[in-house]
């Protein structure tokens, strides 16, 4: 999870960018009325979000990481977070805060991530599972 915030946090300061709602509000003329929980989601968001922060979408990218970690640890949770996690994925671009190539860059960027840790796994299971030398006496 570090990680995938820390390449993301890299990329949001080397590539800003706005999400589609912000860059081109005159192409989104009509705005979503949901009410009292889009206003506290609005109020969260507009506080809380970096200014640009779109590129890759860390929202795709944690869930990402998530779910890989509850298929190998705990598949039952894995799918009952599945559901939540593609409506997840589909709300950012729907809530125009993110474009179709920050969510391929984000599983660009999980990709990249799971194949280094996956491989640092297996060199420290081999090294854990080796036997020590014959201690000379």
């Amino acid at each position: 999870m570090f990680t995938g915030f820390a390449a993301g946090f890299l990329t949001y300061l080397l590539i800003p960018a706005l999400g589609p709602g912000a860059a081109f509000p005159s192409l989104f003329s009509s705005t979503f009325h949901g009410g009292l929980p889009a206003a506290i989601n609005d109020s969260v968001v507009t506080r809380g979000a970096a200014i640009y922060g779109t590129f890759p979408s860390l929202h795709l990218l944690m869930t990402l990481l998530l779910l890989d970690n509850d298929w190998r640890v705990c598949r039952a949770r894995f799918w009952i977070m599945l559901g939540p996690s593609i409506g997840l994925t589909v709300s950012t671009m729907y809530l125009r805060y993110h474009y179709a190539t920050d969510l391929i860059a984000a599983v660009a960027y999980f990709l990249v991530i799971h194949a280094l840790f996956t491989r640092y796994d297996q060199r420290s299971r081999l090294q854990r599972c080796r036997r020590p030398e014959t201690l000379s006496r």
